[in-house]
This record gives C-alpha cells, sequence and structure tokens, in this order.
C-alpha cells in the first residue's frame, strides 16, 4: 500500500486548507492511484506526457530502481467518491553536493525532456503550498526543491510566481535556455520560407530530386486504427543501423531501453497520444520520428535516418513534410523539440523557441532559507577556483 503522510512512518502533518498527501516509493504503490492519476492528466494545467501514467510507470520500473523517488501525490480532502487528485510531483531524494543535507528535485531520467509537474486548474497554488508544508515538516521531505525541466512562461510557471510573492520562501532560477518550438500558424509554404532561406529551399528541392530519382519517395504518418508495431519495429532498426548503432547506445541494443520503448509505444497509442512520421523509399524508411501527445500539443521523442543518405538530408526533408503535415487542417497542435539549445536541425527549420528553466526553493525552513542564501556565494567561489585553476594551467604550460 503506498503511505500516506498520516501513517505512523512518519509524524502526522498538520492539515491545511482542503488537501492531503499520499506519498508512494514504487510502480506498485503507484498502481494504486491510477484512475485519479488519468484523471489529473487529462485536466491538468499543464500536459507533461513523460509524467502520465503509462508513461512513468514503465520508466520507474526500467531506470528508478536505485534513484530514491518520492512520489508525492496532493487529493482534495472532501467526501466525493473517488477522492480527486489535485497535485503529482513526482520527485527524486538526493544529497546537496557533498553537504549533510538533502534536496528533493523532479525526477529525471535518460529519457525524459519534460518535468512540468501535473497540476490541476484551480487548486494549483493551494497544491504548492501543501507541498511546501510536507516538504519543511515530514522527515522524508527536504529544505530545498528543484523544480527543472519547466516552460518559463507556462501556466504552471504563472501559478508558481503568483504562489511565490505570497510565499516567505527563497528562490533562484539556476538555469535557463530555450530550444526549439513549433507553432503552426498561416500555410505550411509561409511558415518554411520565413523559416528557411531560398538557397536553404533550393537545397532541400535538389536532395528530394535525388532521392526521387532512386526511387517511390512518400512521407507517411502513422494513422489512428493502424498498428503501431511495424513502426515501432521499422524505427527501432533504423536507430540501430546509425551511429547510436555503432556506439552501443541505440533503443534496440539495450533490453531495458527497447523494452521501455515497446511498452510506452503501445500504451500511448492505444490512448490515440502516439504520432509517428517516416519518409519511405520504395517502402523503406529512410527517417522516421516518434512524438508523444498530450493537451493541444506534441513532444519529440526521437528521430532517426538513414545515415548512409546524409548528402541527400532525409532528417530534414522529413521535418519539412512534418511541418506541412502540422498544417492541415484541422491544425493547431504545436510541437516541443525536446532538444538541446544547439540543435542545428530544429534551430535551423523551426521559427519559435521555448524558454526553459530549473528554478530552485527553499521549503520555507530555516535551513532551507539559509541554504539559499549561501548558493550564489558558493557558485561564485566554484567558478573563481575554476577560472583560477585553468590561470595556473595556463601558466605552466607557457612556462614548459
Amino acid at each position: 500500500m503506498s503511505s500516506s503522510a498520516g501513517e505512523s512512518a512518519a509524524p502526522t502533518p498538520t492539515r491545511q486548507s482542503s488537501f492531503r498527501i499520499d506519498v508512494a516509493q514504487t510502480a506498485d504503490e503507484l498502481r494504486e492511484h491510477v484512475a485519479a492519476w488519468e484523471a489529473l492528466a487529462a485536466e491538468c494545467l499543464e500536459p507533461n506526457p513523460f509524467y502520465e501514467s503509462w508513461m512513468l510507470l514503465p520508466a520507474v520500473r526500467a531506470f528508478g530502481q536505485d534513484a530514491n523517488l518520492l512520489f508525492i501525490l496532493i487529493y482534495e480532502d472532501a467526501s466525493a467518491t473517488p477522492p480527486r487528485l489535485c497535485g503529482f510531483f513526482p520527485f527524486q531524494r538526493q544529497r546537496l553536493g557533498k553537504s549533510p543535507f538533502a534536496h528533493l528535485v523532479l525526477w529525471r531520467h535518460l529519457h525524459c525532456f519534460f518535468c512540468t509537474p501535473l497540476l490541476r486548474a484551480g487548486t494549483a497554488q493551494a497544491c504548492l503550498k501543501r507541498l511546501l508544508t510536507w516538504a519543511r515538516t515530514d522527515p522524508r521531505g527536504a529544505p530545498l526543491i528543484r523544480f527543472e525541466l519547466i516552460i518559463a512562461e507556462g501556466p504552471f510557471q504563472q501559478h508558481f510566481s503568483d504562489f511565490l510573492r505570497n510565499a516567505d520562501v527563497a528562490m533562484q532560477v539556476e538555469e535557463s535556455h530555450a530550444r526549439a518550438f513549433l507553432r503552426p500558424h498561416g500555410d505550411a509554404e509561409s511558415y518554411i520560407q520565413q523559416a528557411v532561406s531560398s538557397r536553404g529551399r533550393q537545397d532541400f528541392r535538389r536532395q528530394r530530386k535525388q532521392l526521387a530519382a532512386m526511387g517511390r519517395l512518400e512521407f507517411r504518418a502513422l494513422e489512428r486504427g493502424s498498428a503501431e508495431e511495424p513502426w515501432v519495429r521499422q524505427f527501432l532498426e533504423l536507430e540501430a543501423g546509425g551511429w547510436k548503432g555503432q556506439t552501443g547506445t541505440a533503443l534496440a541494443q539495450r533490453p531495458m531501453e527497447r523494452d521501455y520503448f515497446l511498452e510506452i509505444t503501445r500504451g500511448a497509442h492505444q490512448r490515440g497520444q502516439l504520432a509517428m512520421f517516416g519518409l519511405f523509399l520504395d517502402d523503406r524508411p529512410i527517417a522516421m520520428r516518434c512524438d508523444f501527445r498530450a493537451g493541444g500539443g506534441s513532444f519529440i521523442f526521437k528521430p532517426a535516418y538513414d545515415e548512409s543518405l546524409a548528402r541527400q538530408a532525409p532528417g530534414s526533408l522529413l521535418e519539412l513534410d512534418a511541418i506541412e503535415f502540422c498544417h492541415r487542417p484541422p491544425a493547431g497542435l504545436w510541437v516541443d523539440s525536446c532538444t538541446a539549445p544547439d540543435s542545428f536541425l530544429y534551430n535551423r527549420l523551426w521559427t519559435e523557441r521555448r524558454a526553459i528553466q530549473t528554478i530552485c526553493l527553499s521549503s520555507g525552513s530555516i535551513v532551507g532559507n539559509l541554504l539559499m542564501a549561501v548558493k550564489p556565494l558558493a557558485r561564485a567561489l566554484i567558478r573563481g577556483l575554476r577560472r583560477l585553476k585553468a590561470s595556473v594551467r595556463g601558466n605552466k604550460s607557457s612556462r614548459d
């Protein structure tokens, strides 16, 4: 059974507002909450497929065995049956550097590219207040909480900012970057003209013509009602045929990651949340992309392409076709690239950027507030020491 904050395993925190906290630590304990969890995901303030049950439970089994995970579930403490889940925070409890203190970090495994927690609209600030009370008073809590990979101007961050303005806690933005983001507007042709130079469009037409001369070139999208297994199998084979296969990092070469991918694509397809695209040459895939849909948008999980055809840029041509597909009626689905800020492909083809932040805040305890106060000084000292070491190495090299 999942452990509630009021059970004998931990002191009972003071009940605040009309919300209670349950804490789960394993996939088995989380399964007890799936019905309420899926209802929350369908109505959450900001969609995040990586934290939905069909995607997170396989991740816990595959990557969370030794991660010291704490799943915080905040329920509305009312007489409604079944009880309404209003907040879901998947945390990993980690040691704070070499200090004796711990901090809670939104869990981010190898294949998780977005960490906004699931919150029900209308209860976000109350859930955040309840979360900080728990972190401050429960032995399983921590003086600091880090929210990684959240949208800087999204609905969650807006509620978060409103909450912090009225809360007596210290916070800092620790990291911020922008990644490519696609929002359809107008038509595909005008979008591509705005994004790509005339020389670039000319190169893409030439490369597409070269591929078409080799055989029948087709863009395809996985249709609802069609089986996903052939698409998934072809994707795994295509990825394994490239540099990831040569370095042993392809999904197909790692049984745990392969099984995780098979399970989440199956679960997403059953829910209508799997999107797969492909560029095929005589029915052979030469570029593919796997996305997961949530809310009004989609998140890219993995792309792959045939590297023997790199001069014809099949990956770029697939992305151009995907831009056209996103503009087809009914258009309007945005796409998060989930890439690093220096992604050449998506930065070249997509016109917008999404700002991503990591925020650290105190739980409101004396220790948490003190740690937040010394963090800037500690970072400055570390940067200074690194520059000093680099300078000493440089001087030594010049003398030698």
